[in-house]
């Protein structure tokens, strides 16, 4: 939990680019050689942040969007859950969502 932590801290601050194994292992306060055993590199790591912060709001989602609702209230509920999730922010500056690093 700790090093998905970390790792959740700084792929939002930096995105997933920018970031570094050895910032992460030392806000984890871990050694760097774990991340890599554990998550076999950066790509694995994100991955395992992306999946725990899916985990948290796309249950709720997907019984919305499995529900007799309209349309267009399935997509103005998919779009409220995400923006109110407070990791959103991590999810678009992950590279996920309308907002990425690339756009202005």
């Amino acid at each position: 939990m700790r090093i998905l932590d970390a790792a959740d801290a700084v792929f939002v601050r930096r995105g997933i680019d920018g970031a570094r194994m050895q910032e992460i292992a030392d806000r984890a306060r871990v050694n760097k050689a774990l991340l890599h055993y554990y998550f076999k590199s950066k790509a694995g790591l994100a991955r395992a942040v992306w999946l725990r912060i899916a985990s948290s709001f796309v249950p709720g989602v997907l019984q919305m969007l499995g529900s007799d609702l309209p349309l267009k209230d399935k997509i103005d509920g998919f779009v409220n859950a995400y923006h109110a999730t407070p990791l959103s922010v991590g999810l678009r500056n992950m590279g996920v969502g309308a907002t990425s690093r690339h756009c202005s």
